[in-house]
């Protein structure tokens, strides 16, 4: 096997139509195996390693402005899905893991919340749509994390602890919740469907007459508010559970930019010379 083995590789992927992404995959699993290959000396050198790495694909982002983000959060109020919204608008989570957010993973006399795992649609049962599956994050995975929640957050989700408490009574036999414990659910506690929060919230863009937006983009809102409240990348990074900081820089990059301006000018205005007051002279 030689290097030009892993480049055909890589242009048969892209000629099939498949993402860079997809590329940058292929070519990461047969490194690794290529490397635990040649630790066992059954190889006598990784040539992926010699190969040309896939072309990084740059993200796209197109997060909501303030006034948009306060917009969506009051068509939501005292809908069953408002604390979602702020939640994903207040810290960026991932659609797959809010809808798999559970009780245990949220401390609101700490104000913490923890992501240990996500909720995505698995086509590996052959069936034509596949089931709703819940994941865990490996525990030494950046996206497994302990995140502080701004009071807003807080408020929302106590909120929505009541609401849901009162739905359970409701219910009565018909509560299905007791082993999930899920916070966001449908009204009979089983998890919610993906699509569907997609579907609230084109619903709710609509209605307000504001333009079309992935629920990824409340993501790209939340890191672009962060950076704007004067957050590092590093902060940023570890709030959204990026995998390697690169990621957020080539995300996010140039609104750290702006932010970091803003804090030279703040910068040369404190560290500049002062400038001699002029002597008034009294007249008598």
């Amino acid at each position: 096997m030689t290097a030009q083995h892993i480049n055909g590789m890589k242009d048969a992927i892209t000629a099939a139509g498949l993402s860079p992404r997809t590329c940058q995959y292929a070519r990461a699993v047969t490194r690794k195996m290529l490397t635990d290959a040649e630790k066992l000396d059954l190889v006598s050198r990784n040539v992926a390693r010699l190969s040309t790495a896939p072309r990084r694909e740059k993200g796209e982002v197109t997060p909501l402005t303030v006034e948009q983000a306060r917009m969506l959060l009051d068509y939501v109020k005292g809908q069953r899905l408002e604390a979602l919204y702020s939640v994903a608008l207040a810290i960026g989570l991932r659609r797959g893991e809010a809808c798999a957010l559970a009780w245990p993973d949220v401390d609101l006399e700490t104000g913490t919340l923890t992501i240990r795992r996500t909720l995505q649609r698995i086509k590996a049962d052959g069936s034509k749509h596949g089931s709703l599956k819940f994941s865990e994050m490996p525990k030494n995975a950046s996206s497994r994390r302990c995140i502080p929640l701004p009071p807003m957050a807080i408020r929302s989700l106590a909120e929505h602890r009541t609401r849901q408490a009162q739905e359970r009574v409701f219910l009565g036999e018909d509560w299905k919740g007791a082993p999930l414990d899920l916070v966001f659910s449908t009204r009979i506690e089983t998890p919610v469907e993906p699509r569907n929060v997609l579907r609230h919230l084109q619903r709710g863009l609509a209605a307000l007459k504001l333009p079309h937006h992935r629920f990824h983009d409340l993501r790209h809102t939340a890191a672009s508010l962060l950076l704007a409240q004067g957050c590092t990348l590093h902060t940023v990074q570890k709030i959204l559970g990026h995998s390697q900081i690169a990621l957020t820089s080539d995300l996010y990059g140039h609104l750290f930019m702006s932010v970091a301006r803003e804090a030279m000018a703040g910068m040369d205005a404190a560290l500049s010379p002062v400038a001699p007051q002029a002597t008034v002279k009294s007249v008598n």
